[in-house]
């Protein structure tokens, strides 16, 4: 049985709970969000945005780290239910523009090495959604892409 970066980070984080260390890890959790929020604030996020869209921004950063805010991604897709190819391509541009930018340096020293690779994973829209347990989600949009005739691009972060 072959499992994702972000399955296996789930695991990981699941098995941490249940072994009483998630203190630690809401520690580091905390240390990423005040990063996400200078970059939010920052020129990078008008980069990001620029690059990509608001509202991939705003379903990437609903998926990114531990936990998923699945109300938050919910409300996006079915806001953009009528262009899922769009968001889909502007989701394909963030991941573009995060694997060039240089925060990785930021973020290891907030977390420790190689915490970068499990925040930030390969693939697409459609991956991150299922890895978060949004099955019927990614299946709308990967729905909307065959209906469009698009075929899906895995992005190398």
């Amino acid at each position: 049985m072959k499992i994702t970066k972000k399955q296996l980070f789930r695991i990981i984080k699941e098995s941490l709970k249940n072994e009483g260390i998630m203190d630690m890890v809401k520690d580091a959790g905390s240390n990423l969000y005040n990063i996400g929020t200078k970059i939010k604030s920052g020129k990078q996020y008008t980069d990001i945005v620029k690059a990509s869209s608001e509202d991939a921004h705003e379903l990437f950063m609903s998926m990114k780290g531990l936990g998923t805010d699945e109300s938050k991604a919910r409300k996006i897709l079915l806001k953009r239910s009528r262009d899922l190819v769009k968001l889909y391509q502007e989701y394909g541009d963030l991941l573009k523009f995060l694997a060039k930018m240089d925060f990785d340096k930021v973020v290891s020293y907030a977390l420790g090495p190689g915490i970068l690779n499990a925040i930030t994973d390969n693939g697409d829209l459609i991956g991150w959604l299922e890895d978060d347990g949004l099955d019927d989600e990614a299946k709308m949009v990967e729905a909307a892409l065959f209906e469009a005739g698009v075929q899906r691009e895995m992005i190398d972060v």
